[in-house]
């Protein structure tokens, strides 16, 4: 578990306050200006960043995140291999938060490109309605040193990506979203950075880490209970299908994430080759700075 509690020499965290305009115009935002000497930071778009924009606006979908586009800088000297997004905002009585998030950590293991912010509930404060969503790096990390991201809720577009190919790679829209197009006091931080070193940036109110660690235990979980059940003589498939349905009635989130993986292994050729990349796989060691 990485400490929650942010240091102040290396505070990350990074708010932007909007007024109600913000759809209308989105220079409206005020930006923290303690975020200049963090290892990352936001800004205001530029004029090469919006010309970057306008070639992803000829594509309609991409329309709606225009008012809320900023721009995200490595400033680190190191790769980036996690962010993630913190957005919030008014939208009648309820607070709205998105945490948006994309890693490269599990890029290549059976599973884990979709661990990211994830979807929270408090049914203690039913006030605040959170959502969120991830996206895999188009590459072997998130953002090298020096580059930049265009980041919007449900969208992070590297720079170099967009110029190259005059596209993202993916975006995702979820229903806390489209909250936010009439949204008021519309705030914007840097939830968690994390560097190829393993360095931790950022309160991390998103629970990131936490998911990822989860989605490993589950894994490391799954490789254990099929390599005991073959012991016994059973079948790896079958271990697999047993697992599967064993967590199936269980509303657990442990027992949900063994599950998950148990179906997604039987249902492949060569789930002995992907249960053998969960078993050697290793995260970061995540140090909080």
């Amino acid at each position: 578990m990485v400490p929650s509690r942010l240091c102040i020499g290396a505070a990350l965290a990074l708010a932007a306050l909007a007024s109600p305009a913000l759809g209308q115009n989105p220079h409206n935002i005020r930006i923290d200006p303690a975020g200049e000497s963090t290892r990352a930071f936001l800004s205001y778009t530029d004029s090469a960043a919006e010309a970057l924009l306008a070639r992803l606006y000829e594509t309609p979908k991409y329309l709606d995140y225009k008012p809320f586009a900023m721009l995200l800088t490595n400033a680190s000297g190191q790769a980036i291999v996690l962010v993630t997004v913190r957005w919030s905002g008014m939208s009648g009585n309820k607070t709205v938060v998105m945490n948006y998030s994309c890693h490269s950590l599990m890029r290549d293991v059976p599973g884990g490109s979709g661990v990211g912010g994830g979807t929270m509930f408090d049914p203690r404060n039913p006030e605040v309605m959170q959502g969120g969503g991830h996206m895999a790096a188009d590459g072997p990390v998130v953002l090298g040193p020096g580059e930049r991201m265009i980041v919007a809720p449900g969208l992070m577009a590297r720079e170099a990506y967009v110029r190259r190919y005059g596209r993202t790679n993916a975006s995702s829209w979820s229903s806390s979203m489209a909250s936010f197009g009439s949204a008021a006091e519309i705030s914007v931080s840097l939830d968690l950075v994390v560097l190829e070193d393993g360095s931790v940036y950022g309160p991390d109110n998103s629970h990131t880490i936490d998911g990822l660690l989860a989605q490993k235990a589950a894994m490391d979980f799954v490789v254990g209970y099929v390599r005991a059940a073959e012991q016994k003589g059973i079948d790896g498939v079958e271990a697999l299908r047993m697992l599967a349905n064993t967590a199936m009635g269980s509303v657990g989130p442990d027992a949900r994430r063994h599950g998950q993986i148990a179906r997604m292994l039987k249902s492949s050729r060569d789930w002995k080759q992907q249960l053998a990349k969960m078993a050697a796989f290793q995260l970061p060691r995540f140090q909080r700075k």
